[in-house]
């Protein structure tokens, strides 16, 4: 009983079928290679058994338990160092190769839905000097429709018109735009119904994404109905190693770029190359979120993290409702419950005592006299044999015979757990 028990039935009425009981304390893993042994001993396999498993009491101080409470429940596996007083991922100086951020951002462009055109417009810097790679990246995706590059307003102009040029193979165009102002901005995003994502360029300059900030996350959308420049349903990525600025738009936009719920999540590349991404109106974002990262790692061959998750609370799912129609084939389960064939009866019951003083008056020897009151009073167990045991911080009482078997079980503390079976 140290271990737990086992405990077989065999049944007149049907010879060739038996069967069989296995309780553990601890060591639940092994609980399907124990059954196995015993199939292969008595000659049975292939699919001639059947099993379920039900929740047992268990018992406490078993003499392996803290090993066995490193088995229950899903694994726990640290991908970065969680210590407070070791920074593991530092990204302070460590600027973001440009292949390596356009990786992300070509990625993160899936958080988008499938069904609407896709506009990305780009915070590029000053046309004719930075070179704003990311443009290349997003047009060589074929499911953006348009892309809209938005440069730093040349010295002295107070307006520029918006340059178009022509469809490139993949049917993407591209379109310039000069953050002179607001209006211009307005105009461009107006053309196109919004914005569907904003991306900040790897090499855009300081005073570029802080015009970028004023206009694409200002205090406005908080009282506005929806925004005025970008979608709903909006994805948003900035280079968080390359500049100290762009932290200020990441978070700034993480509450103005959408009226809609919105996750956000910083991907690290090499343990020092910070993106953040942003999206919004997505769902299913933290699973979609892995795949990105797992293709960014391919992509580039390095080692690419999930950093800093934040997301909102899970969609309300109502209850099942059985009064609604079936929602499975219900014909399978049917032919079952007709041909089965039981051959006995078994119930278990738990009785938990709540109350802590009511704890304190319990012993092992309860698990004996509750055993005892039970056969008392029935004569199918009169002339069985009994067994106390004693495993743990409880206690197991069994009294079986030919025709069943009652285990009590104590567990230590305040549960109970009463096993009958009978023919």
């Amino acid at each position: 009983m140290e271990e737990g028990y086992i405990s077989a039935h065999s049944y007149p009425q049907k010879p060739s079928s038996i069967g069989i009981e296995i309780l553990l304390w601890s060591k639940l893993a092994k609980q399907n290679d124990i059954l196995l042994s015993l199939l292969d001993v008595i000659g049975v396999g292939g699919n001639s058994y059947s099993s379920y498993r039900v929740i047992h009491g268990g018992m406490n101080g078993h003499t392996n338990w803290k090993e066995e409470m490193d088995t229950i429940g899903p694994a726990k596996k640290n991908t970065r160092e969680c210590d407070p007083t070791i920074k593991a991922i530092d990204t302070e100086g460590n600027k973001i190769p440009s292949e390596h951020y356009n990786a992300v951002v070509t990625e993160s462009l899936s958080l988008l839905g499938k069904k609407s055109d896709k506009n990305v417009a780009v915070l590029c810097g000053v046309r004719g000097v930075h070179s704003c790679t990311s443009l290349d990246s997003i047009k060589a995706i074929r499911r953006v429709n348009r892309v809209i590059a938005i440069w730093t307003c040349p010295d002295g102009k107070t307006r520029m018109d918006t340059e178009h040029e022509e469809e490139d193979i993949h049917g993407t165009s591209l379109s310039h735009v000069y953050a002179c102002g607001e209006d211009d901005i307005f105009q461009s995003a107006t053309s196109e119904d919004g914005y569907s994502a904003l991306i900040v360029d790897h090499a855009a300059p300081s005073d570029l994404v802080a015009i970028g900030e004023g206009i694409f996350c200002s205090d406005r959308i908080l009282d506005s109905r929806q925004h005025a420049f970008l979608r709903d349903r909006v994805t948003f990525a900035v280079p968080l190693s390359n500049e100290s600025e762009n932290e200020s738009i990441f978070a700034r936009c993480l509450r103005r770029i959408s009226k809609r719920l919105i996750r956000s999540a910083i991907v690290v590349l090499d343990k020092s190359e910070a993106v953040g991404v942003v999206v919004s109106a997505n769902d299913s974002f933290p699973r979609k979120l892995v795949a990105v990262a797992e293709n960014v790692e391919k992509k580039t061959g390095v080692s690419t993290e999930i950093d800093k998750i934040k997301s909102g609370p899970v969609p309300f799912q109502d209850d099942y409702d059985p009064d609604e129609a079936p929602q499975y084939a219900p014909l399978e389960a049917m032919k079952q419950y007709v041909n089965q064939m039981p051959m006995a009866s078994q119930s278990i019951y738990q009785l938990d005592v709540t109350n802590v003083e009511d704890i304190k008056t319990l012993s092992r020897t309860f698990s004996k006299e509750i055993l005892d009151s039970i056969t008392g009073k029935s004569q199918r167990f009169a002339s069985s044999q009994d067994a106390y045991f004693e495993a743990g911080d409880g206690s197991v009482a069994v009294i079986s015979s030919s025709s069943g078997h009652i285990f009590i079980t104590w567990n230590g503390a305040g549960l109970f757990t009463i096993n009958i079976l009978t023919d």
